[in-house]
């Protein structure tokens, strides 16, 4: 298997996105130079690939295989197609009532945010904290 096609893959969901290369890094949590090297070697990790798949728009089997459509317009069945290509045991939905959609929606408007640099580390901090706060709160 040549791993050309998937290193071509690489470059244009990166080299395509809004995000420039060290928003890239920061949301996946690499180095910038990482990202490159991701360019040259074709070389990522499973993980990785996902959250740069989150970041890029561009769906995880088609970045993974090259098949079905590039982009992705629903986050959460790019997430069922990354875990049934990778027999990964889903979380069960909460039971109704537990604000679960509420939750998913907001853990993925704070990845978009500091993807996109929208919050810095001093707001990650504050939020985390009034988060924490309203855990403990009694």
């Amino acid at each position: 298997m040549s791993i050309q096609p998937f290193i071509s893959r690489l470059k244009e969901a990166i080299e395509e996105c809004p995000a420039s290369q060290g928003t890239i890094a920061d949301h996946v949590g690499v180095s910038r130079q990482s990202v490159t090297n991701w360019k040259n070697t074709g070389q990522i990790s499973t993980e990785n690939l996902k959250k740069l798949s989150e970041v890029t728009g561009y769906r995880y089997v088609w970045l993974k295989e090259g098949t079905g459509t590039k982009k992705f317009s629903d986050s959460d069945q790019n997430d069922a197609e990354f875990h049934l290509a990778e027999k990964v045991i889903r979380e069960e939905r909460p039971e109704s009532g537990y604000m679960g959609d509420e939750v998913s929606d907001l853990i993925k408007s704070i990845r978009y945010a500091v993807a996109n640099k929208k919050l810095n580390p001093d707001s990650i901090k504050a939020l985390t904290l009034f988060v924490n706060t309203l855990v403990n709160s009694k």
